[in-house]
């Protein structure tokens, strides 16, 4: 599975960036799986890449993993200036993936909790 892929760029400059990432471990305060919560909600299940073999397309197995929830695209905008390098590119992939999942913790933190009628 390939962490990043180049999908445009501004000037070469800036670039579009799609990133690919393994869903979390582990469960929410509630007890659900952070898999089953991002799948249940729309934050996670969906690729902007299509199936094939021309450039910025994605394996059958990576699409599946997308769709099934296991591994998570985010899609960003990241300037680099005139002379990117691929750690440039993959040090800013890092920093939105770790925005990502600290906001995915925080508002799905509760997220299938419900109250029974008192």
């Amino acid at each position: 599975m390939s962490k990043i892929h180049i999908l445009k760029s501004d000037n070469n400059q800036s670039y579009e960036i799609a990133i690919h990432f393994a869903t979390p471990a582990g469960n929410n305060t509630v007890g659900f799986s952070w898999k089953s919560c991002g799948l249940a909600c729309g934050m996670t299940g969906t690729t902007s890449l299509e199936v094939g073999t021309e450039p910025s397309n994605i394996t059958q197995s990576e699409y599946d993993d997308i769709i099934a929830g296991n591994v998570i695209e985010i899609v960003r905008s990241v300037t680099v200036g005139t002379s990117p390098t691929n750690a440039m590119v993959e040090q800013l992939a890092d920093i939105y993936i770790s925005e990502y999942q600290n906001d995915v913790a925080k508002v799905l933190k509760y997220f299938g909790h419900t109250i029974e009628e008192s």
